[in-house]
């Protein structure tokens, strides 16, 4: 399935220059879309117009310029004039719809649309294979096992619609778990020192002597 559409950002990807990676990514629309294999082509070109505008009763600015052009100025001109004009627009415009084939495909399973309907955003690995998010840090298991990246990996990260963190990479979806890194008490532990015990000859050592002596 492809949709044809003009280039407004809720369609293709916008580049912020921002330095917030939720922002200066693929629009969550067209993630989905790419999720489901659905094809999306845009244009700019004016020609093309006419391709994207839906028919469904209205052809937007292109049927107000042709009622200018045929002089209608009452609703009663208008309808009769839409008998005429439709047609010659649809088949001008319009594609064959093959009634033979349909597009339509099963729903996903829950877990895959708690994955479609989330906020994906880009993160490197560090050199203990832990990625950044929100302030804190993460590390990807596999069934309870660790996932090794080598440093600087880059990866996605889906902040799922149930609000649970996934890392995607490759097409396998992994578990976040939160990892909080363990600091290193680098405070050097002094040795404890010894009392200085003055030699019997000292005179501090004589002086006690002489007074204990005059105590007895």
């Amino acid at each position: 399935m492809t949709f044809y559409t003009d280039k407004r950002t809720f369609f293709t990807y916008q580049k912020n220059n921002s330095k917030n990676e939720e922002k200066d990514t693929f629009t969550q629309f067209s993630i989905c879309c790419n999720e489901l294999s659905v094809e999306i082509i845009t244009t700019s070109i004016p020609q093309a117009k006419g391709w994207i505008e839906r028919l469904w009763g209205t052809s937007q600015d292109r049927l107000k310029n042709e009622l200018g052009l045929a002089k209608v100025t009452t609703l009663e001109e208008a309808n009769k004039f839409l008998k005429e004009f439709l047609p010659k627009f649809n088949k001008h415009f319009a594609l064959p719809i093959d009634y033979n084939n349909s597009f339509f495909v099963d729903a996903p399973e829950s877990d895959k649309i708690n994955l479609l309907l989330s906020i994906t955003s880009t993160r490197r690995t560090d050199n203990g294979s832990s990625i950044s998010y929100a302030n804190k840090k993460y590390l990807a298991y596999d069934n309870k096992k660790l996932k090794v990246f080598n440093s600087k990996t880059n990866v996605t990260i889906i902040n799922a619609f149930d609000k649970t963190l996934y890392l995607k990479y490759e097409n396998k979806i992994y578990n976040l778990l939160e990892y909080i890194p363990t600091v290193k008490n680098t405070e050097k532990t002094l040795p404890k020192s010894k009392a200085h015990k003055p030699k019997s000859n000292h005179p501090w050592t004589e002086r006690y002597t002489m007074k204990q002596l005059s105590i007895k």
